[in-house]
């Protein structure tokens, strides 16, 4: 998956002679140096979003397609209400959450920002989405 995304052979990977990798995702060798995003994690993100980024003209119009920006809701003096999007792609929503739960292992400031989110008193999956929005 990564030689699909970079285009080129990956450091330590065996390949057969005469293997026609064919032509790389754009942009794909970016996806491979986030941190907690393998082989395996950054084709189906780098799939979900597509071959032109630039669809998603900021990253909040990212986050929204993937489901990981919360709405809010206020009508006249009534409290704002915080929901869960429902019309996402459900696919990029689930590989971005599982995003998150591996750059916590690789990632410092992923780690911080995780630890902050949980002594604020959001749960576990709900720390996951805001690192994952973030």
């Amino acid at each position: 998956m990564g030689e699909l995304l970079s285009g080129a052979p990956r450091p330590g990977r065996s390949n057969q002679p005469g293997d026609d990798q064919g032509p790389a995702v754009p942009g794909g060798e970016v996806y491979l140096h986030f941190p907690g995003l393998g082989d395996r994690l950054a084709a189906p993100i780098a799939g979900e979003i597509g071959d032109d980024i630039r669809a998603f003209t900021t990253p909040n119009a990212l986050g929204c397609y993937a489901g990981n920006a919360p709405v809010t809701r206020r009508s006249g003096k009534s409290e704002l209400v915080v929901a869960t999007r429902l019309a996402c792609n459900r696919y990029l929503r689930d590989a971005v959450q599982q995003w998150a739960f591996c750059s916590l292992q690789r990632s410092g400031w992923a780690h911080e920002f995780y630890d902050a989110q949980r002594a604020r008193g959001k749960g576990h999956h709900a720390a996951l989405r805001a690192l994952g929005n973030r």
